[in-house]
């Protein structure tokens, strides 16, 4: 099979469920946006609660 084969048979298959695939693809977006800002959101809430204890971190 060619590529233009595999692509429109691959498209034809998926057409029926839109709604299902957007779902996916917009859970799969939250998911890396939220995986790209964990470590940071971590570091923020340590060093605010650092803070509040009187502690000091680097």
């Amino acid at each position: 099979m060619n590529d233009i084969t595999t692509i429109s048979f691959i498209v034809k298959m998926l057409s029926p469920f839109p709604f299902h695939i957007m779902v996916i693809l917009l859970t799969a977006l939250v998911w890396a946006i939220e995986m790209c800002f964990n470590q940071y959101l971590i570091k923020i809430i340590t060093v605010r609660e650092s803070l509040h204890n009187g502690m000091t971190l680097r």
